[in-house]
């Protein structure tokens, strides 16, 4: 489950918990996960060291997706990323949506 904030966003997963400011955000991967039948629109979200992954399939996702579009400048917007994304059915299409400039 996600819960967007106007800092960030809390990812609550089989017990673990992660509180996410938006400044804390490295990196955004956008890629189509293979889920056999059908394909689900994944993020990989790069905090610290560790990578936190979300799919569209969870509660919270489009307010996730919102809250990324409106707050990480410089991210490539989902308007444009989703269609990549999505198309060709069954491929990874995986692309790097956002990656923070280190001093």
């Amino acid at each position: 489950m996600i819960d967007v904030t106007v800092r960030g966003f809390t990812l609550s997963n089989a017990g673990d918990v992660w509180e996410v400011d938006w400044a804390q955000i490295r990196e955004v991967v956008a890629y189509k996960g293979d889920r056999f039948i059908v394909d689900d629109v994944c993020l990989s979200i790069l905090v610290g060291e560790r990578w936190l992954e979300v799919h569209e399939d969870m509660p919270g996702w489009r307010e996730l997706v919102a809250g990324l579009d409106a707050h990480i400048m410089g991210m490539t917007p989902s308007s444009e990323w989703r269609p990549r994304v999505v198309h060709p059915p069954f491929a990874r299409n995986e692309e790097v949506v956002y990656r923070r400039a280190e001093l």
